[in-house]
């Protein structure tokens, strides 16, 4: 027989395919019966089919947030970027349960310092369960946010870049207009940023090139200035 899974899920204004199709085939190919899922569940794999054609989407990362405008100018934040594709055939067993799960869209980017402005990152969308490698599709990245240090023209999420950076501590050094931001190992590289700093303290670091290539997250480290820690926010590629 043949049975199509195809599952979609809603993100905030549009439609966005970020499911997943299951092909299932058996010595009888001409029955068909189409399932519709808006979540993680499980599929009990039926008598006599072995082998699924499995395709996902992920999820789309929430776009960036701006602070409102002001005499400096009216900000734009960027794009979220969209969820990856993966296909594959997979061996299956009957009477096995696998589990189906369908990522949901980014958190859109906030509106204050404090929230870094950056938009979230999409959920995966996963095919997993019994003895199968889980075939996943990674969710885009959020879109950079725009604060009063980097206004306009701020980059979409990339796949494997730095979204955002998310800010701790206490500041025991003053930090000035000419500390200087270094990330560092994560694997990847082409991160510029831009911050903005008051009273010795800075306030938020927005990436204005996300890079590429990051697997884990950079280490980060900010000259002139102690105390606060600084952490850099990575989306990377886990598809399968």
């Amino acid at each position: 027989m043949k049975l199509n899974l195809q599952l979609t899920k809603r993100l905030r204004n549009f439609y966005s395919l970020i499911g997943l199709f299951v092909l299932l085939f058996s010595s009888n190919a001409n029955a068909q019966t189409v399932s519709t899922y808006t979540g993680t569940t499980t599929w009990l794999c039926p008598a006599g089919v072995f082998s699924v054609q499995v395709e996902c989407w992920g999820a789309g990362g929430g776009g960036g947030g701006t602070a409102a405008a002001t005499s400096a100018g009216n900000r734009s934040g960027g794009g979220g970027g969209a969820g990856s594709y993966v296909k594959k055939t997979i061996a299956v067993v009957p009477g096995t349960t696998y589990t189906v799960t369908v990522g949901a869209g980014g958190t859109k980017g906030g509106t204050s310092a404090a929230s870094g402005y950056y938009g979230g990152p999409g959920g995966k969308s996963e095919f997993s369960g019994g003895s199968i490698i889980a075939l996943t599709a990674s969710g885009g990245t959020g879109g950079t946010g725009a604060g009063i240090s980097n206004l306009n023209s701020n980059p979409g999420g990339v796949l494997g870049g730095v979204y955002g950076f998310s800010i701790g501590g206490t500041k025991t050094t003053n930090y000035t207009p000419s500390s200087v931001v270094n990330l560092s190992d994560g694997g990847g590289t082409g991160v510029t940023t831009a911050f903005d700093v008051g009273n010795g303290i800075i306030s938020y670091i927005a990436a204005t090139n996300q890079g590429t290539g990051y697997t884990t997250a950079p280490s980060v480290a900010v000259s002139i200035g102690a105390g606060q820690t600084f952490t850099a926010l990575v989306n990377p590629n886990i598809n399968s």
